[in-house]
């Protein structure tokens, strides 16, 4: 799976009306989950393009001012009518704990079964 880098600065304030400043300023509010504590850091809304939009499982390197770890998007939370990300959450991968996640999965070609069905449907037909 491919890799996004995600470059993020720690949130000294938190609460609703300093979330809202960070979506003013094009950031998005953050948190890390799944470390000895939970993280609160902002990010830029451009660096999760790659990452939101694709139809594709992909890994998060998170760098919040020099802390660096690998992490994968959990939730991500969008306004109802504007579409634009309010909110973000990742989950810290550790070596020694199990994950679960939703990873994609695309067919390509056709079974030999289906092109058998379709040509002895058009052989029968008068």
């Amino acid at each position: 799976m491919k890799t996004i880098e995600i470059i993020g600065y720690r949130r000294a304030n938190l609460g609703k009306n300093a979330s809202q400043k960070i979506r003013e300023e094009g950031q998005v509010p953050c948190v890390l989950y799944g470390g000895d504590e939970q993280v609160h850091f902002y990010s830029p809304v451009i660096l999760f393009r790659d990452l939101i939009y694709t139809n594709e499982a992909r890994f998060a390197h998170l760098n919040i001012e020099g802390e660096e770890c690998q992490a994968i998007m959990q939730e991500v939370q969008f306004h109802p009518v504007s579409e634009l990300i309010l909110h973000v959450d990742f989950l810290k991968i550790s070596e020694n704990k199990k994950i679960k996640m939703d990873i994609p999965v695309r067919l390509v070609g056709q079974a030999p079964v289906y092109q058998k069905v379709v040509l002895w449907f058009v052989s029968e037909l008068p």
